[in-house]
């Protein structure tokens, strides 16, 4: 992180708005853009190197729902993991929360 670039990330953007604000402060600064193949983050990702300070950016656009991210490479690859766990347990919980309304259900059944 340099002048040059951003003085820090954004780990999600509040609406489209922002997102378009932004997009035109990114353009401005002195990024290169990489390969995408090369990304450590599994999201449908833009990499950016800073010419400065050789800083490599991560973004993740906003659609629909997903807030997206800008962020250095390992707060991105961070951020990705803590987002897929919170999925993994908001899917492991709901799993529950049916078992148990259809344990709840099938118990008044047989009683």
């Amino acid at each position: 992180m340099c002048p040059d670039c951003f003085s820090a990330g954004i780990y999600s953007f509040p609406s489209w708005w922002e997102y378009e604000a932004f997009e035109q402060q990114l353009l401005r600064k002195p990024l290169e853009l990489l390969p995408a193949y090369e990304a450590a983050v599994t999201e449908r990702t833009i990499r950016y190197r800073c010419l400065s300070c050789q800083e490599v950016w991560v973004l993740s656009e906003p659609e629909n729902s997903w807030r997206g991210y800008f962020l250095p490479e390992k707060l991105a690859t961070r951020h990705s993991d803590k987002l897929g766990k919170q999925d993994k347990l908001r899917r492991t919980g709901c799993l529950a929360l049916l078992g148990m309304l259809l344990a709840f259900i099938l118990l008044k059944w047989l009683t």
